[in-house]
């Protein structure tokens, strides 16, 4: 069985300046467990259902950039992507 992890609150913690770090550091240590995939999501706001819509909400390809450069194995994904 393969397992995934799909990353979708970017408030927590609640400073903005450590939205990048703790992203980096959640997709190290879920590859370093041996997660074999991980995703975001590419809404334009937060779902309301969830969170309100100003909490902070990445753009999911630059994320996943992101992500790709701390991480050499897991497969990276978006799992909701926005249409236009």
């Amino acid at each position: 069985m393969k397992l995934g992890l799909h990353y979708w609150n970017y408030s927590t913690p609640a400073d903005p300046a450590a939205i990048a770090p703790t992203l980096a550091q959640t997709a190290s240590i879920a590859e370093q467990a041996g997660v074999a995939s991980f995703t975001v999501m590419d809404h334009f706001f937060q779902m309301d259902a969830v969170f309100a819509a100003e909490e902070p909400m990445l753009e999911a390809y630059t994320t996943l950039g992101y992500v790709a450069a701390t991480t050499q194995r897991m497969t990276l994904g978006v799992l909701v992507t926005g249409v236009m």
